[in-house]
């Protein structure tokens, strides 16, 4: 159970998961040659676009962060090693561990009971989009 200041922490927590995907996912589409994956990528990076704008309507608290010139990849650190090189099996492990990251935080937003049932009805429908995206990426470096 967590206080209400403890899940403004875990939404603000949510707010750069979300950047840092969206970069991560653009960044991995840039070095990527695969075009399915290219492809892939750039999908996951717009949709958080749409996961960003969910949160912003239902919550006062959900600040978007501003732009890094520098990402510090707190989330999806696995990201800055896998960008030295095209390597299409270590993009892939990067953006599945980012992802899971991503879906450790949703989890523990989504068993918070604090949390309005709004907010909780949103951030459980990301967090199945997210689950999806990481079990399609599981399916591509099992399958390609």
């Amino acid at each position: 159970m967590h206080n209400q200041e403890e899940t403004l922490v875990l939404i603000e927590q949510l707010a750069e998961v979300i950047d840092e995907r969206k970069k991560g996912y653009q960044k991995a589409s840039d070095k990527i040659t695969d075009p399915y994956l290219k492809e892939l990528f750039k999908a996951h990076s717009n949709h958080c676009e749409i996961l960003k704008s969910e949160m912003a309507k239902l919550s006062d608290s959900w600040e978007s962060h501003p732009p890094h010139d520098e990402l510090k990849w707190k989330y999806w650190f696995e990201m800055k090693h896998a960008l030295k090189s095209s390597s299409r099996d270590e993009l892939l492990s990067a953006c599945i561990q980012g992802e899971q990251r991503s879906i450790s935080l949703y989890l523990e937003l989504i068993h918070d009971p604090d949390l309005s049932s709004n907010l909780k009805g949103i951030i459980t429908k990301q967090f199945h989009d997210i689950k999806s995206a990481c079990d399609l990426l599981k399916i591509f470096k099992i399958c390609l």
